[in-house]
């Protein structure tokens, strides 16, 4: 323990920063680490595939099609993993002045996953709010994005994802709701963490856990939150903005 003076205040300052140091340097190394081995995964199965095709003195056709499926799936797994790290980074310095319209976004979000809403026989309603912010659109559609996109890709087939906002004049509340396969409530709290995933039925095999990390730190960027909540298989996650004045925008 410390004394209660000046000095014992400083000491225990100090203590705190240096673990908030420690925690900030421990969270760097495991997202490199993380990221090594999301990357090294996809790298050893392409080598096995063609380590077994060249011990084939005279492969055929067909073994030349699964491998070159086999590429052609963990090079994309590569390129979306190596874009959203892009995305991760490319976060720190963009600007806030442009006008979102939330109807606007959402219907374009929604036409743009249309081919996989239909393949799964899904029901998407957005109920138009009127809502628009001031924000970077480019990001915040991303962010908004990828939680319609999650719901599409967990919903049960003739599912239903519903799309609705309301605001108390300072603060907008977005949700996005899915009834697929839930998540476990004893994870709600880890899966904004990078890499993470759920074992089981949200897990996805090609995800590497960073879409939901990704509209994390899209939302806090925008001064707002996000939040999941799950039950008996439905699923909602809720992202709240301030409300900002229009007359803010930059002319």
């Amino acid at each position: 323990s410390f004394p209660h003076d000046e000095i014992g205040s400083l000491a225990v300052s100090f203590n705190r920063m240096l673990a908030r140091l420690d925690k900030a340097f421990s969270d760097q190394k495991r997202f490199s680490s993380d990221a090594a081995h999301e990357l090294k995964t996809p790298l050893a199965v392409m080598k096995t595939n063609l380590d077994v095709l060249r011990l084939d003195a005279c492969p055929g056709q067909e073994a030349y099609e699964k491998t070159i499926c086999v590429m052609e799936r963990q090079t994309r797994r590569m390129a979306k993993l190596v874009d959203n790290l892009f995305a991760m980074t490319a976060q720190r310095g963009y600007d806030f002045n442009d006008t979102v319209d939330f109807d606007k976004m959402f219907a374009g979000i929604i036409a743009e996953l249309a081919s996989r809403i239909h393949e799964k026989g899904l029901v998407a309603i957005h109920h138009p709010c009127g809502f628009r912010t001031v924000a970077n659109s480019v990001m915040l559609t991303r962010a908004f994005s990828n939680l319609v996109e999650n719901a599409v890709k967990y919903s049960i087939t003739g599912g239903t994802i519903d799309i609705s906002a309301q605001s108390d004049g300072k603060r907008y509340a977005v949700t996005i709701r899915d009834n697929g396969i839930g998540i476990p409530t004893d994870k709600l709290d880890d899966i904004f963490k990078p890499f993470y995933r759920v074992d089981g039925s949200r897990a996805g095999a090609e995800g590497a856990g960073l879409g939901l990390a990704i509209v994390s730190e899209i939302v806090h960027r925008h001064g707002g939150s996000v939040s999941a909540r799950s039950c008996n298989g439905e699923t909602a996650f809720t992202v709240t903005l301030p409300v900002i004045p229009m007359d803010t925008v930059p002319s």
